[in-house]
């Protein structure tokens, strides 16, 4: 090892030793640290030496190295100052440093080193301290990997959380199903029967008011169930076209209208759209995340406030704001805002912004938000934009006889069941009901039908041999496929199977009835 830089400070200034000389020195060296009492320094280590003041009087070569200086320049200065110019935080250890600590210097062109710095105090043979012995180890490459290696364990952490959380959605996306399934079908019934009723005629006020209390209540459910089939399933292809999102934001604020006047706070809504390109994805859906989150904004200024709401076009993108001024929220909940049933309201399902977020990914789009406390929420939308697409022309309008016309409604749910016959019967269709695949594919057997109205999920089958059996009978028979599960399956898929339209439950009786309609007709003038 070479000798590094030396002072005149009770040391020998040498003149330019060849290289037996530096060894010579160098022994000489070790041979006086043995007689300090530094018999484990490890050579290879950048070192200096200090007198009893603290003042540097040697710099090894190695140091110089490791720090990109000349240590000469240093030789007389006290070892703190030395510090203070290099280490580029504080902590550089005062006093003595027997255990190894870590200390970062800053180099003159920028760049941080990382060593292990120890000290050693040295001691003369009368016991009177001499000076002390620092020794600096480069662990640069190590403290770096180290870093290296917590960002991978960090990133595999967060692997392995949205890996659970995946796994998560998915378990509640099912449950979500399940249940939209079986609250349809009781909505459906109910739905159904409250249809037929009020098409009576002569019906008592109260009678009246009371079937239209019963509807209202049925249409907040079918909102409930819709909001948990969305959740369930992010799949927007089916029903996909153009869309006018400015047209659709000003039909959501006239929507909300009554309840912000209708209220006691007064909401004021600023509304700024510039004429905008359409995007392209399913209307429902889309409609439905945008009143989730006009509702959630004015849910949020409980004594009134501001709600701007504007909509532009950048980069290929539609971007939409909807900013409110309300209570904002906490870090800790925005953190959560997303998350399925995580709500801060009361009674609040906490499907909302979770279905929005959804619908919006499953639109190539993305959805953020700021929010601080007592100074409101921003949600910021960008949804990508259409290319053009040629739209189909509707037929011609016209009903066809209904009396001229039978149709087989199949459905295991006894009240979902007898409630359709009732609907289409009241509308002068003749009905034959049946409860499983084996009474259908019995009914089929005796007579054609001009419409075939069935559920898949049957007890003892499934409704695709209905599908199958009535298209086999008749391939003009309209075959509508009315389900729970009936999002779960893409548009392809139950064309080739037959089905000519599919609704999921619960239906609205009246589109129930139009679908009829149309496809009867479509199918006699074929």
């Amino acid at each position: 090892m070479a000798a590094g830089a030396t002072g005149d400070i009770d040391t020998p200034r040498w003149s330019r030793p060849d290289l037996s000389e530096l060894c010579a020195a160098f022994e000489h060296l070790r041979a006086t640290l043995d007689d300090l009492g530094a018999q484990h320094y490890p050579p290879d280590h950048g070192h200096l030496l200090t007198d009893a003041e603290g003042r540097i009087l040697y710099f090894s070569s190695h140091l110089e190295g490791m720090l990109h200086l000349d240590g000469r320049s240093f030789l007389g200065v006290a070892l703190r100052e030395f510090a203070v110019r290099f280490a580029s935080q504080p902590g550089f250890p005062e006093g003595n440093a027997e255990a190894p600590v870590t200390v970062t210097f800053r180099l003159p062109e920028g760049c941080e080193r990382f060593f292990h710095y120890r000290s050693v105090p040295l001691a003369a043979r009368d016991g009177h301290p001499a000076g002390t012995l620092h020794t600096f180890q480069d662990v640069t490459a190590a403290v770096e990997h180290a870093r290296e290696l917590a960002g991978k364990i960090r990133e595999l952490d967060e692997a392995r959380a949205s890996l659970s959380r995946a796994q998560h959605l998915k378990a509640l996306g099912q449950l979500a199903a399940e249940v939209a399934h079986e609250f349809g079908n009781l909505l459906q019934a109910i739905g159904l029967q409250s249809a037929a009723l009020r098409r009576q005629a002569q019906l008592p006020e109260s009678v009246v008011r009371a079937v239209w209390s019963i509807k209202q209540a049925v249409d907040l459910g079918q909102a409930l169930t819709r909001r948990l089939l969305t959740f369930a399933r992010n799949d927007p292809t089916d029903e996909v076209g153009p869309i006018d999102i400015a047209r659709v934001l000003r039909d959501l604020v006239q929507l909300v209208e009554p309840r912000i006047t209708g209220g006691e706070s007064q909401i004021h809504i600023e509304l700024s759209l510039q004429p905008l390109p359409e995007v392209r994805g399913n209307p429902n859906k889309l409609t439905e995340a945008f009143l989730n989150i006009l509702l959630n904004a004015m849910d949020a200024m409980p004594q009134g406030g501001t709600l701007r709401i504007s909509a532009v076009e950048r980069s290929g993108e539609i971007r939409i704001a909807v900013r409110d001024s309300g209570k904002g929220m906490a870090r800790e909940e925005l953190a959560r805002a997303f998350d399925p049933f995580f709500t801060t309201k009361p009674g609040g399902t906490g499907l909302g912004l979770s279905t929005v977020d959804r619908v919006v990914r499953a639109h190539g789009g993305s959805v953020f938000l700021d929010s601080e406390p007592g100074k409101g929420t921003s949600v910021f939308v960008s949804l990508p934009i259409a290319s053009p697409v040629e739209e189909k022309q509707p037929g011609p309008a016209g009903r066809p006889s209904r009396g001229e016309h039978s149709v087989l409604v199949v459905d295991d749910h006894p009240a979902v069941r007898e409630a359709t016959a009732e609907l289409l019967g009241g509308q002068g269709y003749v009905v034959e009901t049946a409860a499983t695949v084996a009474d259908a594919l019995a009914a089929i057997e005796r007579r054609p039908f001009a419409a075939v109205v069935t559920d898949v999920g049957l007890p003892d089958r499934a409704g695709w041999e209905v599908v199958r059996a009535a298209k086999q009978r008749s391939r003009q028979t309209l075959v509508v496929l009315v389900s729970g599960w009936g999002s779960h399956f893409s548009p392809e898929d139950v064309r080739a199977r037959g089905v000519d339209l599919v609704l999921v439950k619960p239906v609205d009786p009246d589109e129930l009835l139009s679908a009829i309609d149309r496809g009867v007709r479509s199918s006699t003038a074929a």
